[in-house]
Protein backbone atom coordinates (compact mmCIF):
# COMPACT_ATOMS: atom_id res chain seq x y z
CA UNK A 1 0.00 0.00 0.00
CA UNK A 2 1.50 3.70 -0.62
CA UNK A 3 0.36 5.63 1.92
CA UNK A 4 -0.15 9.66 0.82
CA UNK A 5 -1.39 11.36 3.97
CA UNK A 6 -0.74 11.27 7.56
CA UNK A 7 -3.38 11.78 10.46
CA UNK A 8 -3.93 12.66 14.13
CA UNK A 9 -6.63 12.43 16.44
CA UNK A 10 -7.02 14.90 19.18
CA UNK A 11 -9.55 13.66 22.32
CA UNK A 12 -11.59 16.06 24.49
CA UNK A 13 -13.53 13.38 25.77
CA UNK A 14 -13.22 12.67 29.82
CA UNK A 15 -11.96 9.24 29.62
CA UNK A 16 -8.90 7.92 28.24
CA UNK A 17 -10.16 6.29 24.85
CA UNK A 18 -8.90 3.66 22.18
CA UNK A 19 -8.67 4.95 18.65
CA UNK A 20 -8.96 2.72 15.41
CA UNK A 21 -9.19 3.63 11.58
CA UNK A 22 -10.08 1.55 9.33
CA UNK A 23 -11.15 1.67 5.18
CA UNK A 24 -14.64 2.77 5.07
CA UNK A 25 -16.45 -0.65 4.38
CA UNK A 26 -13.51 -2.07 4.98
CA UNK A 27 -11.83 -4.40 8.21
CA UNK A 28 -8.32 -3.91 7.60
CA UNK A 29 -7.38 -1.87 10.92
CA UNK A 30 -5.07 0.67 9.69
CA UNK A 31 -3.99 2.52 13.11
CA UNK A 32 -4.28 1.88 16.84
CA UNK A 33 -3.62 3.76 19.63
CA UNK A 34 -5.13 4.71 23.00
CA UNK A 35 -5.07 8.37 23.91
CA UNK A 36 -5.47 9.97 27.33
CA UNK A 37 -8.19 12.40 27.72
CA UNK A 38 -7.03 15.47 26.20
CA UNK A 39 -4.59 13.52 24.56
CA UNK A 40 -3.04 13.74 21.14
CA UNK A 41 -1.94 10.71 18.73
CA UNK A 42 1.14 10.37 16.77
CA UNK A 43 0.79 10.80 13.12
CA UNK A 44 -0.67 7.76 11.32
CA UNK A 45 -0.14 7.55 7.78
CA UNK A 46 -2.41 5.89 5.62
CA UNK A 47 -3.57 6.01 1.91
CA UNK A 48 -5.96 8.47 0.29
CA UNK A 49 -9.98 7.93 0.37
CA UNK A 50 -12.95 7.87 2.62
CA UNK A 51 -12.30 6.02 6.05
CA UNK A 52 -14.01 5.25 9.73
CA UNK A 53 -12.49 6.73 12.69
CA UNK A 54 -14.03 4.04 15.64
CA UNK A 55 -13.67 4.18 19.12
CA UNK A 56 -15.98 2.53 21.99
CA UNK A 57 -19.04 1.75 19.87
CA UNK A 58 -19.02 5.13 17.50
CA UNK A 59 -17.65 5.15 14.56
CA UNK A 60 -17.15 8.60 12.97
CA UNK A 61 -16.67 9.37 8.99
CA UNK A 62 -13.50 11.52 7.63
CA UNK A 63 -11.55 11.64 4.38
CA UNK A 64 -8.35 12.32 3.28
CA UNK A 65 -6.65 13.44 -0.14
CA UNK A 66 -3.07 12.75 -1.75
CA UNK A 67 -0.26 15.12 0.45
CA UNK A 68 -2.83 15.86 3.22
CA UNK A 69 -1.60 16.28 6.68
CA UNK A 70 -5.19 16.49 8.93
CA UNK A 71 -5.71 16.39 12.84
CA UNK A 72 -8.94 14.75 14.05
CA UNK A 73 -10.74 16.21 16.88
CA UNK A 74 -13.26 14.67 18.82
CA UNK A 75 -14.95 16.34 21.70
CA UNK A 76 -18.58 15.63 22.97
CA UNK A 77 -21.35 18.26 23.84
CA UNK A 78 -22.84 18.60 27.20
CA UNK A 79 -25.64 16.18 26.41
CA UNK A 80 -23.34 13.44 25.55
CA UNK A 81 -23.24 13.66 21.88
CA UNK A 82 -19.61 13.27 20.19
CA UNK A 83 -18.46 14.88 17.30
CA UNK A 84 -15.96 14.74 14.55
CA UNK A 85 -14.06 18.43 13.71
CA UNK A 86 -11.31 18.19 10.44
CA UNK A 87 -8.73 19.94 10.55
CA UNK A 88 -6.56 20.62 7.61
CA UNK A 89 -3.02 21.41 8.38
CA UNK A 90 -1.13 21.09 4.91
CA UNK A 91 -3.18 20.79 1.79
CA UNK A 92 -1.10 19.16 -1.15
CA UNK A 93 2.08 20.54 -1.90
CA UNK A 94 2.47 22.21 -5.40
CA UNK A 95 5.48 22.98 -7.21
CA UNK A 96 6.69 27.05 -7.56
CA UNK A 97 6.81 26.50 -11.20
CA UNK A 98 3.31 27.65 -10.84
CA UNK A 99 4.56 30.94 -10.01
CA UNK A 100 6.74 31.33 -13.39
CA UNK A 101 3.61 32.16 -16.05
CA UNK A 102 1.66 34.71 -13.61
CA UNK A 103 5.14 36.32 -12.78
CA UNK A 104 5.76 36.24 -16.92
CA UNK A 105 2.07 37.55 -17.49
CA UNK A 106 2.56 40.90 -15.14
CA UNK A 107 5.69 41.79 -16.38
CA UNK A 108 4.69 41.71 -20.00
CA UNK A 109 1.91 44.12 -18.63
CA UNK A 110 4.18 46.46 -16.75
CA UNK A 111 6.71 46.84 -19.73
CA UNK A 112 3.84 47.59 -22.10
CA UNK A 113 1.71 49.45 -19.70
CA UNK A 114 3.99 51.44 -17.15
CA UNK A 115 7.15 52.05 -19.55
CA UNK A 116 5.05 53.29 -22.55
CA UNK A 117 2.73 55.28 -20.09
CA UNK A 118 5.85 57.20 -18.60
CA UNK A 119 7.52 57.49 -22.01
CA UNK A 120 4.55 59.27 -23.31
CA UNK A 121 4.05 61.43 -20.10
CA UNK A 122 7.09 62.54 -20.61
CA UNK A 123 7.27 63.01 -24.91
CA UNK A 124 3.84 65.06 -25.17
CA UNK A 125 4.25 67.82 -22.06
CA UNK A 126 6.33 70.57 -22.67
CA UNK A 127 9.83 71.20 -20.83
CA UNK A 128 8.59 73.30 -18.23
CA UNK A 129 5.86 70.45 -17.22
CA UNK A 130 7.79 67.12 -17.87
CA UNK A 131 8.23 66.69 -14.10
CA UNK A 132 4.36 67.45 -13.19
CA UNK A 133 3.49 64.97 -15.73
CA UNK A 134 5.62 62.20 -14.72
CA UNK A 135 4.28 62.97 -11.18
CA UNK A 136 0.37 63.19 -12.13
CA UNK A 137 0.98 59.76 -14.22
CA UNK A 138 2.78 57.98 -10.88
CA UNK A 139 -0.38 59.17 -8.93
CA UNK A 140 -2.44 57.39 -10.76
CA UNK A 141 -1.12 54.59 -9.61
CA UNK A 142 -0.83 55.32 -6.08
CA UNK A 143 -5.14 56.10 -6.58
CA UNK A 144 -4.92 52.48 -8.15
CA UNK A 145 -3.15 51.07 -4.47
CA UNK A 146 -5.41 53.03 -2.56
CA UNK A 147 -8.24 51.15 -4.68
CA UNK A 148 -6.97 47.96 -3.95
CA UNK A 149 -6.16 49.03 -0.17
CA UNK A 150 -9.87 49.93 0.12
CA UNK A 151 -11.36 46.98 -0.73
CA UNK A 152 -9.31 44.02 0.65
CA UNK A 153 -8.71 45.73 4.32
CA UNK A 154 -12.22 46.78 4.47
CA UNK A 155 -13.32 43.39 2.41
CA UNK A 156 -15.98 45.35 0.32
CA UNK A 157 -15.88 41.83 -1.91
CA UNK A 158 -15.67 38.59 0.94
CA UNK A 159 -15.28 36.00 -2.13
CA UNK A 160 -11.60 36.06 -3.11
CA UNK A 161 -12.14 34.96 -6.10
CA UNK A 162 -14.87 37.60 -6.93
CA UNK A 163 -12.49 40.22 -5.81
CA UNK A 164 -9.87 39.08 -8.24
CA UNK A 165 -12.15 38.68 -11.10
CA UNK A 166 -13.11 42.48 -10.26
CA UNK A 167 -9.61 43.51 -10.38
CA UNK A 168 -9.47 41.73 -13.34
CA UNK A 169 -12.32 43.44 -15.60
CA UNK A 170 -11.71 46.69 -14.16
CA UNK A 171 -8.28 46.44 -15.72
CA UNK A 172 -9.71 45.37 -19.12
CA UNK A 173 -12.23 47.86 -18.74
CA UNK A 174 -9.46 51.12 -18.65
CA UNK A 175 -7.44 49.33 -21.20
CA UNK A 176 -10.81 49.61 -23.39
CA UNK A 177 -10.89 53.05 -22.61
CA UNK A 178 -7.15 53.68 -22.95
CA UNK A 179 -7.50 52.27 -26.40
CA UNK A 180 -10.72 54.67 -27.54
CA UNK A 181 -8.90 57.55 -26.20
CA UNK A 182 -5.88 56.90 -28.11
CA UNK A 183 -7.85 56.86 -31.47
CA UNK A 184 -8.75 59.98 -30.80
CA UNK A 185 -5.60 61.94 -29.55
CA UNK A 186 -3.64 64.04 -31.45
CA UNK A 187 0.11 63.78 -30.94
CA UNK A 188 1.99 66.95 -30.22
CA UNK A 189 5.81 67.33 -31.58
CA UNK A 190 7.34 69.79 -29.95
CA UNK A 191 10.35 71.46 -31.66
CA UNK A 192 13.42 71.42 -30.16
CA UNK A 193 14.80 74.78 -31.58
CA UNK A 194 11.69 76.40 -29.96
CA UNK A 195 11.52 77.22 -26.80
CA UNK A 196 8.23 75.27 -25.16
CA UNK A 197 7.92 77.61 -22.19
CA UNK A 198 6.83 81.37 -21.57
CA UNK A 199 9.95 82.99 -19.57
CA UNK A 200 8.99 86.04 -17.13
CA UNK A 201 11.68 88.19 -19.71
CA UNK A 202 9.08 87.57 -22.30
CA UNK A 203 5.84 88.07 -20.40
CA UNK A 204 7.25 91.61 -19.74
CA UNK A 205 8.23 91.93 -23.54
CA UNK A 206 5.10 91.27 -24.57
CA UNK A 207 3.72 93.23 -21.61
CA UNK A 208 5.52 96.66 -22.84
CA UNK A 209 4.41 96.17 -26.43
CA UNK A 210 0.85 96.03 -25.60
CA UNK A 211 1.58 98.90 -23.98
CA UNK A 212 3.19 100.82 -26.50
CA UNK A 213 0.54 99.63 -28.98
CA UNK A 214 -2.82 101.02 -26.72
CA UNK A 215 -0.90 104.23 -26.54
Amino acid sequence: TKYQASVQYISSLPVPTLFSIRKKGGSELLCNSSVPSLGISDFCRIPEGDFALEFGNRSLRFSVANGDITSLLVYANSSGNVFLQSNLDVKKSISFLWQVPMYVVMTIGEVMFSISGLEFAYSQSPVNLKSVMLALWLLTVAFGNLLVFIVSQFQLIPNQTIEFFFFAGAAILVSVLFGFMSFFYKYTKFDKDEPQFISSTTVKKSFSESQRMAE
